[in-house]
């Protein structure tokens, strides 16, 4: 996981980690509808299997280059991928850091 920028605060640091997290999931979950490994996706998107697992993990952010590889090989639009982390992201948030 990257190293805290002293200049960026809490919230801004849990709300990309929550962004990672959610997108983590949010992949996890597609590939498994679309009946694909980590290793199946991965060479769809031309990395490599770990890589699938640290992004699933939320230890690895996407750049848009893998984004766009990472929707090719699940057959989604990249925005719907996007859209669905940012309402996961809003749950966890949530949940995890602001609990009610």
């Amino acid at each position: 996981m990257p190293t805290p920028d002293p200049d960026t605060s809490q919230a801004e640091r849990d709300r990309r980690r929550a962004h990672r997290l959610a997108f983590g999931d949010i992949l996890r979950s597609a590939r498994a509808d679309v009946g694909l490994s980590q290793e199946g996706l991965a060479e769809l998107a031309e990395v490599s299997r770990p890589t699938i697992a640290r992004i699933e993990t939320g230890t690895h952010s996407v750049s848009i280059d893998r984004l766009w590889a990472l929707a090719a090989g699940l057959g989604v639009p990249a925005h719907i991928l996007i859209a669905r982390t940012e309402d996961r992201a809003a749950e966890l948030r949530d949940r995890l850091w602001y609990p009610r």
